[in-house]
């Protein structure tokens, strides 16, 4: 509902961060993402409704979403004269085709896994930051440090760190930041299963 996806709202920022998203979108049509569909307890049921029982397995699986959600909502649904109960008919949840939602009575959510070229893109970029900020440790700098970096890589990965070059070198705090022939200090390091070399000097140490 629209009161629990503002409470949702509230924590987008977080909640991208940690699961490593580039969007949260937010509906109320669950029913685009989630079937519902009820259960009938047949043993419990078929004692009671007799010959019966058959046709009413066929009106309970005919059961819409609106129905099912009365009923989960309400405790009881009124059938063809019965009156049917929770210990009568389990409500139960699967994804709609082509999603890969989940759900429990109070919340739906669906990832969209497509890997599109430029999150490919991106996620290289990260990852090359990560591999000059273990460099960066590993030489002991300052957290305040201003470095130059030189890499050599294959175009793939050199197209993803151009393309990311101002998040690449704000989040290592290289003031320069070329592809050529790597100098001293040279790291050889696998990125997605892509080699990159490269060497770090110091261009402003901390004071």
């Amino acid at each position: 509902d629209d009161a629990l996806l503002g409470e949702i709202a509230g924590l987008e920022g977080y909640i991208a961060s940690e699961l490593n998203v580039k969007r949260v979108d937010y509906s109320t049509d669950e029913g685009a993402f989630i079937r519902l569909y009820a259960r009938p307890n047949f043993k419990r049921l078929g004692r009671r409704l007799g010959k019966r029982m058959k046709a009413f397995q066929q009106r309970i699986a005919e059961l819409d979403a609106e129905a099912l959600e009365a009923f989960v909502a309400e405790g009881t649904l009124s059938l063809d004269g019965e009156i049917l109960d929770a210990e009568d008919l389990e409500v139960l949840r699967e994804p709609q085709a082509g999603t890969e939602a989940l759900s429990n009575r109070f919340v739906s959510i669906d990832v969209d896994l497509e890997i599109t070229p430029e999150l490919a893109a991106e996620g290289l970029a990260r990852e090359v930051v990560n591999r000059i900020q273990r460099a960066r440790k590993e030489l002991d700098l300052n957290v305040s440090d201003r470095i130059g970096v030189c890499f050599r890589c294959d175009d793939t990965l050199r197209t993803a760190v151009e393309t990311h070059e101002d998040y690449v070198a704000g989040e290592t705090l290289a003031t320069e930041f070329a592809h050529g022939e790597p100098g001293q200090d040279v790291f050889t390091v696998e990125v997605d299963g892509r080699s990159f070399v490269f060497s770090i000097r110091v261009t402003r140490a901390a004071t």
